[in-house]
């Protein structure tokens, strides 16, 4: 989308598919009013996506996948939906991210057993490089989704997992300073409640995840630590109520109860985001939306 912040605009008008209503009933959230979803679906049949700027390219890093395991990877042009790369790649679950200006892909290995994190990087003609083995699950862990994002002293993960004595599913962290080799962080993140789907960003001494809980839909939620072991949870401010979500499906006639695996790049002053809808059974397609403002702005929404 050549052009900047007007034609991002143009194309994340906030049309008919996002009502807002307003209200106080906290188990039914609404999406955040500021946030522009994108009409129709952007692709369908897919899932977990990241959305990346490679010099002023917007693209998307779709990771397809099979019941317990990844196949590849596709890369499009978000505004086009054109296809500029594929690869395969038997990891799933996946994010990506651009760290001087190289793509380096993350994903989960077989995920129906105790497995691993494995990291490779994208060569700058999308050619799939060696795999690392950035995390490996410990004594009966399984790791699924996976978020990385640069902070102070090098990087920060975000990873989804299915352990003894945490509900299905709960948020560990990572930490690394080259994306190849990892310890583990922090504490667990909502150890006695459903929150999947992680995705982590840094900014202004603050680490902000946004997950997925299950109430009457299942919506993204916000929350942010200093620490990754304390942590703040968005539960209304002065300009928003605590019904208010990052994404939420209410009031979208056109998707079904899920408004998961949320990602965000900014491009432009504006904070793109590709997101899943579905039923969290039979069907799932992928979504796009819009903050018309930074991140910054974006995460003072909630905390400011």
């Amino acid at each position: 989308m050549p052009g900047g912040v007007n034609n991002v605009a143009a194309a994340f008008d906030k049309g008919s598919e996002l009502k807002w209503h307003p209200g106080g009933n906290k188990a039914v959230f609404d999406t955040l009013p500021e946030i522009h979803k994108r009409p129709g679906a952007y692709l369908a049949d897919r899932c977990e996506c990241t959305p990346i700027v490679v010099g002023d390219d917007l693209l998307t890093v779709t990771f397809e996948r099979e019941s317990a395991h990844g196949t590849g990877i596709v890369v499009h042009r978000l505004a086009t939906r054109e296809v500029a790369a594929r690869a395969p790649w038997n990891y799933g679950l996946g994010c990506a991210i651009v760290a001087d200006g190289v793509v380096r892909v993350f994903g989960s290995s077989d995920w129906s057993t105790h497995n691993h994190v494995a990291t490779a990087l994208l060569s700058p003609d999308w050619k799939m490089g060696e795999n690392d083995h950035a995390l490996g699950a410990v004594e009966g862990q399984r790791i699924f989704n996976t978020s990385v994002a640069p902070c102070p002293g090098g990087y920060v993960m975000a990873y989804e997992v299915h352990e003894p004595g945490l509900v299905n599913f709960s948020i560990r962290f990572a930490r690394s300073a080259d994306l190849v080799r990892w310890e583990r962080a922090g504490e667990v993140f909502e150890p006695d409640v459903y929150a999947a789907c992680p995705t982590i960003r840094y900014h202004d001494g603050w680490y902000y995840v946004l997950y997925l809980r299950h109430f009457k839909h299942y919506v993204t939620c916000i929350a942010r630590t200093r620490d990754l072991a304390a942590f703040e949870r968005f539960e209304g401010n002065a300009r928003w109520p605590a019904s208010v979500a990052v994404l939420s499906p209410k009031g979208c006639p056109h998707e079904g109860i899920n408004n998961s695996d949320i990602d965000m790049v900014e491009w432009h002053g504006t904070v793109v985001f590709t997101y899943c809808d579905g039923d969290q059974r039979t069907w799932m397609n992928l979504r796009t939306a819009a903050y018309l403002g930074t991140a910054a702005q974006f995460f003072n929404e909630f905390f400011p």
